[in-house]
């Protein structure tokens, strides 16, 4: 849910104005509405500051990363400025030596092809009026140039490839070969300059590495950078209203902080009004607030962005359907199993605070997974009624037929899109009372009554998806018939007259026939969309059942070699088959989710996040 925010209003004189930012900064819970692109000389200072601190923090952890060098000594900095230009004088020699050593070994490379020499020898010669130049062609080409008298000598030859040098008493070109550029160098002291270079960057490793304890220092003095950048962004922020004495500012916090907010208020020597925000009008910032299941999913909600402040917080709707969704796109026993055991394990061995949430969502997520591999009969591409299970289990095996599971996969997207007209409805009650909500009202009663209408009186057979009899619920409905057609009356009435209820209404008509085609041609299509639950999981299934079959075929008659390769080809096969069941069952619960279901809701999104006015926390 979206928590509910209050405005702040706050006159004060402009002697108390820091003072009042500093309590402010202290209590961290007020939003103020701030320009972050306000700039003054103290505010660029503290901007270049902490990009420099993020570049060097940056550098250091990418190198850490990198390079795992033991046995370091600790270098000693005097302050953090000292660190910095520590870091950032390291990081220049390093980058230089890297750049150096490329340049060698590209000189290597070339001098490798025309062995040892002499450079003062050549000078000398150059001198007496004889020229060695460098060149390189094709063998046949080689011949060639031979023939035609050139005083020329082979110095080596890679592949089809000729290096060879050409002696002269004048310039001479030869067009039939390419001219190459040797540095003039002997190649032992360039292997010898290689070795040293070598010798320096494992020195300037060893050195860069002993700065990583000072990891902590950095984060503090970024912290204690921004606290300065923010408090400096609120002065600047204030309205003047009075020749620069006396100044205004806004601001939101949560309802459930409006006794701490007064509380400080009162000690301060300023003039306070609060009330509630008029949502229609004011960009109010967006906290969510969720239960500890749901609040797992709320990664998937600002995926796509937070919703406004007048809108339902999809969160807790959309986590149920998105974990079953996941689950019945891999729809396997095993797969979940082996998801399990390998999120569990990230989330009791990795210690970063931020990564066991997503750890204990891939363990929901693993749960479900074997969830739907029960319903739908799968373990690691088998039957799962086929193996010695315990009883208990296989009377959860519901969904043994195909046409059981798409029915399943239709009946799931009926209800989540179901949900999300009901949604909108409370929605458009909340913002535009009753009359508003009246349109999307009409397309969920339209859509369910035809859709209940035919499956009663259109559609042959029980119509039952697994043990669910659809069919014989509905037929149980009194006046079955007059209640399903009543049902799309009101609903194409509906559509048709409370469309747009700002505009008079013998235009709706017209405009409702629009929007009655697109309902027409949306919602089934929406539905239909759903189907792609099924279709990942009978298709993750059906690879994996290959691989099996593919595994005793490599089997034989037993032997150890086939043993091997027949457990090579299942680890590789079912790791593989995983891996893209994984992507699969991340991508199109989501695409189920952000269109479908969020068209469904009528989600506007583009929510400003909440911000609290508040020092920074390592």
């Amino acid at each position: 849910m979206v928590e509910r925010m209050k405005r702040l209003s706050v006159l004060l004189h402009n002697t108390v104005k820091e003072n009042f930012l500093t309590n402010l900064q202290e209590l961290g819970v007020v939003d103020l509405n701030m320009d972050f692109s306000k700039e003054n000389d103290v505010i660029i200072d503290l901007r270049t500051k902490i990009n420099r601190i993020k570049k060097a923090k940056n550098f250091l952890s990418s190198f850490i990363k990198e390079n795992k060098v033991k046995e370091t000594k600790k270098v000693i900095c005097e302050s953090v400025s000292d660190l910095i230009q520590k870091v950032e004088n390291a990081q220049k020699e390093y980058e230089s030596l890297i750049e150096k050593i490329k340049q060698t070994d590209d000189e290597i490379k070339i001098l490798e092809n025309w062995g040892e020499f002499d450079p003062i020898v050549f000078a000398k010669l150059e001198k007496e009026g004889i020229y060695i130049r460098f060149y390189s062609c094709a063998s046949e080409e080689f011949e060639k140039i031979s023939e035609k008298g050139y005083n020329v000598s082979e110095i080596s030859k890679d592949g089809n490839t000729i290096y060879f040098v050409l002696l002269s008493q004048e310039l001479i070109d030869i067009e039939e070969a390419k001219l190459e550029k040797v540095p003039m160098k002997k190649l032992s002291e360039v292997l010898t300059h290689r070795n040293h270079l070598e010798n320096l960057l494992k020195e300037s490793k060893l050195y860069i590495s002993s700065l990583e304890c000072y990891f902590k220092d950095l984060d503090e003095e970024i912290n204690k950078l921004s606290d300065e950048l923010f408090f400096e962004l609120g002065k600047e922020n204030f309205s003047n209203l009075v020749e620069d004495k006396v100044l205004y500012i806004t601001g939101y916090f949560p309802v459930k902080s409006e006794k701490n907010v007064i509380e400080l208020l009162e000690k301060n020597d300023v003039v306070y009004y609060i009330e509630k925000p008029d949502f229609k009008k004011e960009d109010v910032p967006v906290k969510l607030k969720n239960d500890k299941f749901s609040s797992l999913f709320e990664v998937i909600t600002k995926l796509n962005s937070l919703p406004k402040y007048f809108e339902i917080d999809p969160t807790p709707f959309t986590a149920p359907f998105f974990a079953l969704f996941f689950g019945l796109c891999i729809a396997d026993v095993g797969y979940g199993i082996v998801m399990l055991m390998a999120t569990l394990g990230a989330f009791f061995f990795v210690k970063e605070k931020s990564f066991k949430s997503i750890a204990m969502l891939g363990v929901v997520l693993s749960i479900t997974t074997i969830i739907g591999g029960i319903l739908l009969n799968t373990f690691f591409g088998l039957q799962l009624l086929s193996l010695p299970i315990p009883e208990d289990i296989k009377r959860f095996v519901v969904f043994t037929d195909m046409n059981s599971a798409m029915g399943f996969a239709i009946f799931l997207g009926v209800l989540q899109v179901s949900v999300g007209y009901i949604l909108q409805i409370i929605n458009k009650i909340r913002l535009f009372g009753i009359e508003g909500a009246l349109q999307p009202l009409g397309v969920l009663l339209l859509f369910l009554g035809i859709l209940s209408y035919a499956i009663v009186f259109i559609a042959t057979g029980d119509m039952n998806i697994g043990p669910i009899r659809i069919k014989y619920y509905l037929s149980l409905i009194p006046f079955a018939k007059i209640v399903f057609i009543t049902m799309v009356v009101l609903g194409l009435l509906l559509i048709l007259f409370f469309n747009n209820i700002n505009m008079k209404i013998f235009i709706r008509p017209l405009i409702g026939l629009w929007e009655l085609y697109g309902v027409v041609t949306g919602v089934p299509g929406d539905i239909l969309s759903y189907l792609r639950l099924f279709a990942l999981g009978l298709a993750g299934g059906l690879l994996g059942n290959a691989f099996n079959q593919i595994a005793l075929m490599v089997r034989g008659d037993g032997n150890i070699l086939g043993i091997i390769f027949m457990t090579l080809i299942l680890v590789v096969g079912h790791g593989l088959n995983l891996v893209l069941a994984l992507l699969g069952a991340f991508v199109h619960p989501l695409r189920l989710t952000l269109l479908e279901f969020y068209k469904a809701v009528g989600f506007t999104g583009g929510g400003r996040p909440y911000r609290p006015f508040r020092k920074s926390k390592v």
